[in-house]
């Protein structure tokens, strides 16, 4: 339940910057999101994808590949 909750607390902050946040704001909250996955399922690979993969300057929307062999 702890990893669910600071899942949404990750999502929730992404929500309240305005359209395109920049890099340093937004790679922290990316990191615990995908920290908080990585606890929470059988992932197998999990990495950023899009402008956070690109670092670019700015960040319009949290892209996030995961793959798992155990489906659920």
């Amino acid at each position: 339940e702890k990893t669910e909750t600071n899942i949404l607390k990750g999502i929730e902050r992404m929500r309240r910057f305005a359209e395109r946040s920049a890099l340093a704001a937004a790679y922290p909250i990316a990191m615990e999101i995908i920290e908080a996955l990585q606890r929470a399922a059988p992932i197998d690979k999990i990495e950023p994808a899009g402008s956070l993969r690109r670092m670019r300057d700015t960040i319009g929307d949290l892209d996030i590949l995961v793959t798992s062999k155990k489906a659920e």
